[in-house]
């Protein structure tokens, strides 16, 4: 029999009182947290009331999306599983990513688990005959475009969902997903600024990026194809409204041109020019020149959107460098070239995504007819992913991974590869095969 002594009970009144103290704090700081997270969602909801303006119309998807936004961005543990998430696909101190294993986790099916009846909302949204947010234009280089950043929180549940689809060899609803994704690159095109196309094409390039590892990795076969050739079969000509979006850019440097060149302001605009004889020159330049220099800046942003329909990749690459090369040497005047500088890019981002989706589409198409699905895997991700490998190769399979990586680098294909190097390489790849499946 246990003999209590007064010291035993004032020890175990202590540790109640510390038991309790700790629940206590603990709830505290839940509600807390509950709290603050409840403001965040609030203060995300207002952001895109208070932003957007889709209207009332029954055929306009965007205010339909914008209540698959604010659904996603109210489930707490969702947001709690996507720090999880990136957790599990970071190695190491290097930062190494491998995604396999996080793709089989429970986390990730968690993940979609929590999004099967959002996603079903999105798929209906994504039906309307179009989508514009109506963003408020007359704000000029004020203008808020809070859809872009839920809109990529959006895709990359999209592409989660077809990953790991695709790894449960669930294709009809891995092909829908991925139509989803594309089709969700499309929808800010209204927008017609840079950022919205340019968001637009990331997203794109997420869902083309899983069908080339998909390639790459052997996981299909002429069945398997078939629902992801369907989603990539149809590419209209300026999918992520591009050329509005150049015009577009110039109509909002044109409203906020008073705001531009007024007081402090002008000094902020001023000083993201790089060069001082640029920077002098905008906080000199008075109201009636700017508008006159920005009219010939309109010129350049209608020629480089209409480059998009020269036809071929290089044929555009062409043009373009032709029009920057008379914008750089001040054909269209100072202001243009300032303005104009990063749009060579944008130009060739477009192309490059609209050319791989070509390319994606047509490898699929002969996949479902039969051709050999491992012709059409990405040759640089296999070199890359076999790098670790190479220490086990002789020295003469390492003269040659170096000779293929040269001709990879200039030509970016395996046709240009000779037929005794694609041989030599092939025997290579069959010893690090354990490398490219899983």
């Amino acid at each position: 029999m246990i003999r209590w002594c007064k010291e035993h009970i004032l020890l175990i009144g202590c540790m109640l009182m510390l038991a309790t103290s700790s629940i206590s704090e603990a709830q505290s700081d839940a509600g807390a947290d509950d709290a603050e997270w409840q403001e965040n969602v609030r203060a995300f909801n207002e952001a895109l009331d208070s932003s957007l303006f889709p209207g009332d119309d029954p055929d306009n998807g965007a205010k339909a999306l914008i209540d698959v936004m604010k659904r996603v961005r109210a489930i707490k543990e969702l947001q709690e599983l996507a720090v999880a998430y990136e957790n599990l696909i970071v190695h190491g101190d290097d930062d190494v990513v491998d995604e396999e294993a996080a793709l089989r986790s429970e986390v990730a099916r968690r993940r979609l688990e929590l999004t099967d009846e959002v996603v079903k909302e999105l798929r209906e949204a994504l039906k309307a005959e179009y989508c514009d947010f109506g963003v408020d234009h007359s704000a000029g280089v004020g203008m808020l475009l809070p859809h872009l950043a839920p809109m990529r929180e959006i895709a990359r549940l999209l592409a989660l969902r077809v990953k790991v689809l695709i790894r449960e060899n669930e294709w009809k609803e891995a092909g829908d997903s991925l139509s989803d994704l594309l089709e969700l690159s499309k929808v800010a095109r209204r927008d017609r600024t840079a950022i919205s196309s340019l968001v637009g094409a990331s997203i794109a390039g997420i869902g083309l990026g899983i069908l080339d590892e998909a390639m790459t990795e052997q996981r299909l076969d002429a069945r398997s194809a078939m629902p992801f050739r369907m989603a990539t079969m149809y590419l209209e000509s300026d999918p992520f409204g591009f050329r509005d979006a150049a015009l577009g850019e110039y109509e909002m440097m044109k409203g906020s041109t008073s705001y531009l060149l007024d007081g402090q302001d002008r000094e902020i605009f001023a000083a993201m020019a790089s060069e001082r004889s640029d920077q002098r020159y905008l906080m000199e330049i008075d109201e009636d020149s700017f508008l006159s220099e920005l009219e010939e800046a309109r010129v350049v942003y209608e020629m480089l959107g209409d480059a998009l329909e020269e036809g071929s990749e290089e044929e555009i690459a062409d043009r373009v460098n032709a029009i920057m090369a008379d914008v750089m040497r001040n054909a269209y005047g100072p202001l243009a070239r300032m303005l104009l500088v990063p749009w060579e890019r944008i130009v060739f981002n477009m192309v490059r995504t609209t050319s791989l989706h070509s390319y994606i589409s047509e490898s699929l198409r002969q996949i479902t007819r039969g051709a050999d699905p491992g012709y059409f895997g990405n040759a640089m991700t296999l070199y890359r992913r076999c790098l670790p490998e190479l220490s086990r190769l002789s020295g003469s399979d390492q003269e040659t991974m170096a000779m293929v990586r040269r001709i990879l680098l200039v030509s970016g294909t395996c046709d240009a590869l000779p037929d005794s190097l694609r041989e030599r390489l092939n025997s290579i790849f069959e010893m690090l095969r354990p490398v490219r499946t899983t």
